[in-house]
């Protein structure tokens, strides 16, 4: 494997999981090579290796993702056979992608177009090229606080004006604007946090009829990896963090500039795939939770090798935004004030580590059309 040029690289690999179990074959829908030949709704071409398991319900949770409660620090794998960096913390909340056509309580594409191009591989453009792919929290289930989310993407053709790139996001619920600003009671469609849960600063502030300044809804930690394609200078890779959507961008911290792996070909188009290759995004605090610790991890050739492309600890002061821009001002919602996320009684300090859990993990892609495999979503321990 190739080492990135300014890069903090560390491999681990399971003994378990050969290079070539997760090698997609262009032509064979992205199925690995060896794995196990499955229905695209009961989990999607198992690697050897991989804890064979019926991931076609969506309804996450109900299985066990691979002998990785013994705390093994990534030497197990899931139900895909795909390599966990963390283990899932004992009792903790497991998602894994089922059939990915049919919505359900943990899988809520922001647009229906999703189709079956493959034993589970699937493709969308989602809304002129913008994907959003959400696992909310139905009731039973707690929210995502400390997680290791985990996906396989390859662009297919490419749309737009900004430089295309895959996104997966934690601690947050929509991403949207003040049109469909919601009441507190239909956040995370009416489903309330369970007892426990490290909810933003200011949900028990509101009463479950106020409105809920939209924008702050979109608090959460950024993973980004981006296709280099040719006259389109971006990233290779950064981190984001968001206090609100969408004037409130933190600078991007630890941009790769240079990856020494370009994801495209000469031109991006359906005769012109990207190649394969797997992403994980891991988001935990420390112990007494007054700091957050992120990890944006690759797998370059989809060979079930990983490599860590770069990590932050963010604290108070260490990753702070000037000023809340747009979403810092009061708008109305027919004649409702709602403030901005810096006032009461939201009253986000612009230096202050996100903390909390969030209803909603998101996988996301911007100006492209995508394929896409073996999403997962695990409650992992704290640092």
């Amino acid at each position: 494997m190739r080492g990135f040029r300014f890069f903090i690289v560390l491999v681990v690999c399971s003994a378990a999981c050969a290079p070539s179990d997760l090698a997609a074959s262009d032509t064979g829908g992205g199925l690995p090579d060896g794995g196990v030949s499955a229905d695209a709704g009961t989990g999607g071409g198992l690697p050897d290796g991989g804890v064979s398991a019926d991931a076609g319900t969506g309804d996450g949770g109900t299985t066990d993702a691979g002998t990785g409660d013994g705390g093994t620090g990534g030497a197990a794998n899931d139900q895909f056979g795909v390599l966990m960096t963390y283990a899932t913390e004992p009792s903790g909340r497991e998602w894994f992608l089922g059939d990915a056509t049919k919505t359900n309580g943990e899988w809520a594409p922001e647009t229906n177009d999703i189709t079956a191009v493959g034993n589970g591989v699937y493709q969308t453009f989602g809304s002129s090229g913008q994907v959003r792919l959400n696992v909310p929290s139905p009731g039973g289930k707690p929210w995502w606080h400390n997680v290791e989310a985990t996906a396989y993407f390859r662009a297919v053709g490419y749309t737009g004006n900004q430089p295309p790139h895959w996104e997966i996001l934690a601690r947050s619920e929509r991403h949207s604007g003040t049109s469909n600003t919601p009441r507190k009671n239909q956040v995370n469609s009416g489903i309330a946090p369970p007892d426990g849960t490290a909810y933003w600063p200011w949900w028990n502030v509101l009463s479950d009829t106020d409105y809920v300044n939209v924008h702050a809804l979109g608090s959460s930690y950024h993973g980004n990896i981006y296709v280099q394609n040719p006259g389109r200078g971006s990233d290779f890779a950064h981190l984001e963090k968001e206090f609100s959507h969408v004037g409130g961008y933190a600078s991007q911290k630890n941009p790769i500039s240079d990856s020494g792996w370009p994801i495209a070909a000469a031109a991006l188009d359906s005769s012109h795939p990207t190649a394969w290759f797997g992403m994980k995004w891991i988001v935990r605090n420390n112990l007494a939770g007054t700091t957050v610790h992120t990890e944006l991890w690759l797998d370059e050739q989809a060979n079930n090798t990983w490599s860590l492309v770069t990590s932050f600890d963010d604290s108070a002061g260490a990753w702070a935004l000037s000023s809340l821009g747009s979403d810092g001002n009061s708008y109305t919602l027919g004649s409702v004030a709602v403030p901005g996320c810096t006032q009461p009684p939201y009253s986000l300090a612009l230096d202050q580590p996100l903390t909390w859990a969030g209803p909603w993990v998101e996988f996301r892609s911007d100006e492209m059309t995508m394929q896409f495999k073996w999403l997962s979503v695990r409650e992992i321990g704290p640092v």
